[in-house]
Order: structure tokens, then C-alpha cells, then sequence
């Protein structure tokens, strides 16, 4: 399968999914009065949908586009599955460590360890690319909204 093949499968893939999860959030229930509501808990899930499906489309077009370029063969052949499966697996053990070991600890490692996988060596970019985003994450959900988070066993 080259590039664009593989391009359009995943782009396909991803609009299906879109669309199932635009299907399925028309089964959200409402509470009482919201029909008439500017925004309700279905909102949020259209959005995602729209904005899912017009990347697809918008992946889709460009692998239709190049499809007949040379160089596509040759981008497929120089692929990284090892780093994609890679990273993968990492989501699979950050979502087991998530409740485990909490949202800070679990997400600054994930991080890290992501951008270790995919080739960063320079620690002036891992350390804080990995620690700022899920600390402000934190502040903005716990502190600014009172949502609570996984955390590990010792502030929570």
C-alpha cells in the first residue's frame, strides 16, 4: 500500500468515525428546557464532529490530489510504523497509569516520553513541553472550573 492508499484508508476511516460519533450524539439527552438552550451538552460533540469530518475531507482531497505524485511511493516506503505502533503503546500504558499515579505525573511523562520516542533529544525542549501544558491543564480544570482530576493518592 503506498502513501496515498494509506492516506485515503485513514482519512475514510476518520470520517466514518466522525460521522458514527455525530449519529451518536444526537443521543444525548437533554435536561428539561434546554431544546430551546444556545448551548447544550449535545453542542460540543457537533462541533467536534464538524471540525472532525472537514479534516477527513480536508486529507482525503490532498491524498486524492498527490495520488498520482511519484514521490508518494516513495514517502510510504520511508514511513515510521515502528514510531507510530510506538506511540500507540504509549497511549495504551499512559491511560493505564492515568488513575494509578495521576493526571500530572501520568501526562508529564506520556509527554516526555513521546517526544523522546519520536526523536527530541534536546532537554531544554522535552522538560518543559512536557510539564507546562498538563500543569496549566490542571490549574485551568481544577482550580479555575473545580473539576478534579485523577491524582495520586498523597494531595487528593
Amino acid at each position: 500500500m503506498n502513501s496515498s492508499n494509506g492516506e485515503i484508508f485513514v482519512a475514510l476511516l476518520c470520517l466514518a468515525f466522525c460521522v458514527f460519533y455525530g449519529v451518536s450524539a444526537g443521543s444525548i439527552e437533554l435536561f428539561a428546557g434546554a431544546q430551546e438552550e444556545l448551548v447544550t451538552s449535545r453542542t460540543f460533540p457537533y462541533i467536534l464532529t464538524f471540525f472532525g469530518a472537514a479534516c477527513s475531507l480536508s486529507i482525503l482531497y490532498s491524498a486524492l490530489r498527490s495520488r498520482s505524485d511519484s514521490k508518494s511511493q516513495e514517502t510510504a516506503r520511508s514511513y515510521r510504523w515502528g514510531s507510530c505502533a510506538g506511540v500507540i503503546g504509549l497511549a495504551l500504558v499512559y491511560s493505564f497509569l492515568l488513575t494509578r499515579i495521576g493526571f500530572l505525573l501520568s501526562t508529564a511523562g506520556f509527554l516526555a516520553a513521546g517526544i523522546l520516542f519520536l526523536g527530541e533529544r534536546r532537554w531544554r525542549f522535552v522538560i518543559p513541553a512536557a510539564f507546562v501544558p498538563p500543569l496549566v491543564f490542571w490549574l485551568l480544570l481544577e482550580l479555575g472550573l473545580d473539576i478534579k482530576l485523577p491524582s495520586l493518592g498523597l494531595w487528593g
